[in-house]
């Protein structure tokens, strides 16, 4: 007996990542940037669609602040907790992917010394995230993938909407 499957792409998808996440709501002197790690587990639900969920965190993403009389030394990360729907366009024979996707995200921010004066403060929030990539297949069983999402995360927490940060991995 012959099974005919409507779907040749792979079922399920792991990722790890790294890249940066930069606070684009960062306050006037200080640029919050980071590298930033993490992974999504992927569970194509159609050919070109795909639910996903995932965690990333960027540790120490807020720089030291100095003054003629302080000097604070932020012991901060911060992590998200995505979940959502990704769609896929394959082209050149499956080797090549486009995608978009978005969803719902749970975000954790804490800082060890936390300091109300200059905004360190630890806070979750829930917002959403908007994502859109592109990868090349690096073996021609299409098992392991090369390529670049960046994200816009908005997230609301401490009375402020929408806290946005561009996140690149």
């Amino acid at each position: 007996m012959r099974h005919a499957y409507a779907q040749s792409s792979p079922l399920n998808t792991v990722t790890f990542s790294a890249g940066y996440a930069y606070n684009v709501n960062a306050f006037c002197c200080q640029t919050d940037a980071a590298v930033s790690f993490g992974g999504t587990f992927g569970r194509r639900v159609f050919r070109y669609l795909e639910a996903e969920a995932g965690v990333g965190v960027a540790p120490n993403i807020a720089q030291k602040i100095r003054g003629a009389k302080y000097d604070i030394k932020p012991d901060d990360r911060l992590i998200w907790m995505p979940f959502g729907v990704r769609g896929i366009l394959s082209l050149w024979r499956d080797r090549v992917e486009l995608s978009s996707g978005g969803g719902g995200l749970f975000e954790k921010y804490s800082v060890s010394n936390p300091n109300p004066g200059f905004g360190l403060l630890s806070h979750t929030g829930w917002g959403g995230y908007l994502a859109g990539g592109a990868a090349v297949a690096l073996d021609h069983r299409g098992h392991f993938w090369l390529g670049s999402t960046p994200a816009l995360v908005p997230c609301q927490h401490q009375q402020q909407w929408p806290q946005p940060l561009v996140c690149g991995q």
